[in-house]
Formats: C-alpha cells, sequence, structure tokens
C-alpha cells in the first residue's frame, strides 16, 4: 500500500502532464478529471485512477496468497502469521512493521459488514489441508469460529485444518471440559 501523500503526488504529476502544464503552471481543464478515468465504454478515456488501484492492491496479494502456496514469500508469511496469514482475523501485530502487515490493515480497513469483498476470492478447501477449519470462510459466509463460538471457545485444536478435523473428529479428546448438556457458556 502506497501512502496516500505519495498517490496525491503522483495523480497531480499525471494530471498536469495530462494538461500539458508545467511545475508551477496551471491550465484550463476542458474536461471533468473523473471523465478522463472513467472506462472507456463509460465515455472516460480508460485512465484509471491510482487511489482505486492503491485500494485494489491488497486484494491481489491476498489472492496470490491463497492461490500460489508454493511461492517462498507465501511461506515466510505463513510462518510469520499463521496459516490463514492473519487474513480471516485481520489480526496484524501491534508494532509490527513490513508489507504484508500493511495488507493485513489495509483489509481490516476496507472490511464493511455491507460490503465483503473477501467472497469474491473464496478458498477453495481442496483436500483440505491448507483450509483452517475455524478461521477460513469456507462454509456459508462466515467463519465457523463466529457462528459457532462457543464450540470454539471449548476446542483445543483452534488452528486445526479442514482435513485434520475430518480425520480426527470430534471426540472427548479435542475439548478442555465435557459439554454440560448441550448448554454452553462461555468462562
Amino acid at each position: 500500500m502506497v501512502p496516500i501523500s505519495v498517490v496525491n503526488t503522483l495523480e497531480s504529476l499525471r494530471a498536469r502532464f495530462f494538461w500539458g502544464a508545467d511545475k508551477g503552471e496551471r491550465r484550463m481543464h476542458w474536461v471533468c478529471w473523473d471523465r478522463v478515468l472513467a472506462q472507456i465504454k463509460n465515455g472516460g478515456l480508460g485512465g484509471g485512477s491510482l487511489y482505486s488501484f492503491n485500494w485494489a492492491m491488497p486484494y491481489k496479494r491476498r489472492w496470490r496468497f491463497f492461490h500460489n502456496s508454493d511461492l517462498i514469500w507465501v511461506k515466510v508469511v505463513k510462518a510469520i502469521y499463521g496459516r490463514d496469514g492473519g487474513c480471516s482475523s485481520f489480526s496484524h501485530r501491534r508494532g509490527s512493521i513490513g508489507p504484508w502487515n500493511g495488507v493485513i490493515q489495509m483489509l481490516s480497513h476496507l472490511h464493511n459488514p455491507d460490503l465483503d469483498l473477501r467472497p469474491l476470492s473464496p478458498i477453495r478447501v481442496g483436500d483440505g489441508n491448507k483450509t483452517s477449519f475455524w478461521h477460513d470462510v469456507w462454509k456459508g459466509d462466515t467463519h465457523l469460529a463466529a457462528s459457532f463460538h462457543r464450540i470454539y471457545a471449548l476446542d483445543l485444536h483452534k488452528s486445526i485444518s479442514v482435513r485434520d478435523r475430518v480425520l480426527l473428529g470430534w471426540n472427548l479428546d479435542c475439548l478442555r471440559r465435557p459439554l454440560r448438556g448441550g448448554i454452553e457458556e462461555p468462562n
């Protein structure tokens, strides 16, 4: 994610170039800048907005993270942030810096209950080895830890994969204590 001040400067330089103005010189703008940036099919020149590009980059990184697990940077991110890279819970580490922490921060800012773009790059379960049972959205519209928070609170294996959960099943060894007749109170 590029800082907004840099995006503003780049957008200003691009506009001045388009209008044919030198630095410090002002020229008449015969067309609204938004019209210039609009897609050709919408009557624009197809320039595209650097702001939109800047906001789209975290989603592009997220998509590459989940679809290119053999890349070295993906392995490093998983080693630091866990199997999901911190994308499902948006858990960035306080005081942590670096490109991936910036991606997680941007995704958390972009997460809006009314407009969640995460389903546009869904997780494919496959054999279930790379999909988190509790934290990835692989069944329904939300992750299972949110849907079944009381069972999640009891589970000893919170970072278990779908594959391992199917192989291990649900037995008393996977819960911190026995169930209380189906009624669970958070501790």
